[in-house]
């Protein structure tokens, strides 16, 4: 009697096959991989969209300060010399000096941009000290020439409220300090002449005096009767 193997029975199992298990998962990596893949795509055009329109504010910016009729510079506060690294035409035009005698130079080291000397030393202060400054003062161009100007500097702080950069804005106002004394000198004229019209008023009122008759007093008699100066409109209004 032959005997039975236990192979006889097994054999018949259909055992899965290694290649099915293999295209399963490989379908399943493929999906994985091509989500992500399509995950960072949309980060990518995210952040190419951001960038694209930081650009443009970044344009639209430059614009502003070049067309700007104010003298618009920016300071390197990080250096220590306060190096200029920007600044717009007008701020060439207000102050007469090239793009090549500014750049990269200390504002300090400008001759003629604060004639006083001691509202120079007070912006360089304030900048030492990561402070604004705010105004008016006589400058000179470098041909010379004498302006007034209007000076605004203030701090520009990154995300660690560290200083890195000074925006300053000169602005012309020799016309309106020409207008000022134009009324100032008006003002001074038209006292000038009303105190004449008050002394001519004086003089006329106490020739009258002198000559009324019913105020007729020998000569002698004025000094015994001194007369009142202070009394008179002239010196009271």
């Amino acid at each position: 009697m032959k005997k039975k193997t236990i192979f006889s029975k097994q054999s018949k199992i259909k055992k899965p096959r290694i290649k099915d298990f293999t295209r399963s998962g490989l379908e399943k990596k493929i999906r994985r991989q091509s989500a992500e893949l399509k995950n960072k795509k949309g980060q990518l055009r995210e952040g190419a969209d951001r960038e694209k329109f930081a650009q443009k504010e970044i344009n639209i910016r430059t614009k502003i300060m070049e067309f700007a009729s104010d003298g618009i510079f920016i300071i390197d506060a990080i250096k220590s010399n306060f190096p200029i690294i920007y600044a717009n035409p007008s701020f060439f035009a207000l102050t007469g000096y090239l793009k090549t005698e500014v750049i990269g130079k200390s504002y300090f080291s400008l001759n003629g941009f604060d004639v006083n000397l001691s509202i120079a030393q007070e912006i360089k202060q304030a900048l030492r000290q990561g402070q604004s400054f705010h105004g008016e003062m006589l400058n000179s161009k470098k041909n010379g020439d004498k302006y007034w100007s209007l000076l605004r500097i203030t701090p520009v702080c990154d995300s660690k409220g560290v200083i890195t950069h000074y925006v300053g804005i000169k602005t012309d106002t020799t016309l309106m300090k020409q207008r000022d004394l134009e009324i100032y000198e008006q003002r001074e004229e038209l006292l000038h002449v009303t105190r004449v019209g008050k002394l001519a008023e004086f003089v006329s009122s106490l020739a009258h005096e002198m000559s009324s008759s019913n105020s007729r007093v020998p000569l002698l008699d004025i000094h015994k009767r001194p007369f009142n100066f202070l009394s008179h409109p002239f010196y009271t209004n």
